[in-house]
């Protein structure tokens, strides 16, 4: 499976699970759902093996901003149920899917 296989597997589990489209959560708002499916998505796709540039690239931000998704993501799992479940549930289609 290619990397940009993996990039589409995954935003169609954030997608699912958020209910929030693809082309909302990877615009440049500030919306904290917005910005939790980004999370979600940074964090699956690193652990997909997908490079951080490539995962910049597909949601059309820097390399830094996927830096800074990966570390606030511990945070936001750890403090709030909300995030965590969603977490689970995208993890959940993501293992079915392989």
């Amino acid at each position: 499976m290619t990397q940009e296989d993996k990039l589409r597997q995954v935003a169609n589990a954030v997608t699912n699970v958020t209910g929030i489209p693809f082309n909302k959560w990877a615009s440049e708002s500030r919306k904290a759902e917005y910005v939790f499916a980004r999370m979600l998505f940074a964090s699956h796709a690193f652990k997909a093996g997908c490079k951080m540039s490539n995962i910049a690239r597909y949601i059309y931000r820097d390399r830094t901003t996927i830096v800074h998704c990966l570390v606030k993501f511990d945070d936001e799992y750890q403090f709030n149920k909300d995030f965590r479940e969603q977490s689970e549930q995208v993890n959940k289609l993501l293992t079915k899917e392989e």
